[in-house]
């Protein structure tokens, strides 16, 4: 949905799952739920949201790809450089 341009419904979808903190079990619906709000316009919140996913799994996939979109539209390039590149390591 959040690919789609639904963020809230992606958000909404999530919510029961997507809690703190994060754990194994609910890390990718942490991941959506991050993406949405950055979508939303929710930076903080859903930086802080991909960086507890990230502290647990540092190579999970849509945790990066949604954190390295985040930094490089905050003009964090050299940042969103670095997860881009564990994206493709």
């Amino acid at each position: 949905l959040n690919a789609a341009g639904a963020p809230t419904e992606a958000a909404t979808l999530v919510a029961g799952d997507a809690r703190e903190p994060v754990t194994a079990e609910n890390a990718s619906a942490n991941a959506v739920l991050a993406t949405a709000l950055s979508l939303q316009g929710n930076t903080a919140a859903a930086l802080s949201r991909f960086n507890q996913v990230l502290q647990l799994d540092p190579d999970h996939v849509q945790a990066l790809d949604g954190r390295a979109r985040l930094l490089l539209r905050l003009g964090q390039t050299r940042q969103a450089r670095l997860d881009a590149q564990r994206l493709v390591a």
